[in-house]
């Protein structure tokens, strides 16, 4: 029988799996570099991927024999996509034992918190059916390879150990979604001392007008209600006091109630009074 490459089966497979992604990739810039925005809708019930595994098989005398296959599954989340904490999936695989046509399916079940998958597989060249564990993971933004796929540590008890790289499919938008990296360098610069400016005419008055009337809003809008001491009424005296005594601002005084909406107003025409003292240097007189 011809003997076909070890690694055959999983280049040529990741070689596709890396070409379809960069060929979906030209259809419009990413977001982060001007491209549009479109909406994500929900997530799929189903999933389905495929891939390639290379690694060893081990056999009962002793032999250790490269194996490499094509994978091809489908994934189904118990539960909402969105919020789901298992998921399960069936795959079937079909490659080389050795120099030997080999195939097989298994059964998984995922834990998605931790990406760790548990459960059977059966191997049609041996015909044995083994127990299965494997940890799963992208190992960088938008996929190992792109277009979301990820890379899946597999353990046969008591028959291999292989490495697959696995990718969604009929998914565009996989791995495409954010940048491919979550930092930014910033280029260090030595500081530059700038002068201090020299104070303007009226630029303190109307500094301290809008400090105070910060401060007089603070006392009408959220009160301190809470004091100590055994008497409500003993102590709230003087916080009521202060409420109702007016604030020192150049305003006319209200005929009734706190003067609130004129105080709110003040303080906004003084914060652009001071503003624009400090861009010009001119003074402007209270409004």
């Amino acid at each position: 029988m011809h003997r076909p490459s070890v690694i055959l089966v999983p280049a040529a497979l990741c070689t596709f799996l890396s070409t379809a992604s960069s060929a979906a990739a030209q259809d419009s810039l990413p977001p982060w570099q001007g491209g549009i925005t479109s909406s994500l809708g929900q997530p799929p019930l189903r999933n389905w991927f495929a891939g390639a595994s290379a690694g060893t098989m081990w056999e009962s005398n002793g032999v250790f024999l490269p194996i490499g296959y094509a994978t091809f599954g489908n994934h189904v989340n118990i539960g909402s996509p969105v919020t789901a904490f298992l998921g399960g999936s069936v795959e079937g695989f079909i490659g080389f034992r050795g120099g030997d046509l080999d195939g097989g399916a298994r059964a998984l079940l995922s834990i998605l918190t931790n990406r760790f998958q548990g459960g059977v597989e059966y191997n049609a060249g041996q015909g044995e059916l083994h127990a299965m564990f494997g940890f799963t993971a992208p190992l960088r933004r938008g996929g190992i390879l792109g277009g979301g796929s990820w890379a899946r540590l597999e353990w046969s008890v008591g028959n291999s150990l292989r490495m697959s790289v696995l990718a969604p499919l009929a998914k565009p938008l996989a791995g495409r979604t954010r940048p491919h990296k979550d930092q930014v360098v910033v280029a260090p610069r030595d500081p530059v001392d700038e002068p201090y400016p020299v104070s303007a005419p009226q630029l303190d008055t109307a500094l301290a007008n809008v400090r105070t009337a910060a401060l007089r809003i603070q006392q009408l809008i959220v009160p301190f209600i809470d004091p100590p001491g055994a008497d409500p009424r003993l102590a709230m005296a003087p916080i009521i006091t202060q409420i109702r005594t007016p604030a020192a601002l150049p305003i006319p005084v209200g005929d009734s109630g706190l003067n609130v909406d004129a105080i709110v107003r003040f303080y906004h025409a003084e914060l652009a009074r001071a503003f624009s003292i400090a861009a010009s240097g001119r003074a402007f007189g209270v409004a």
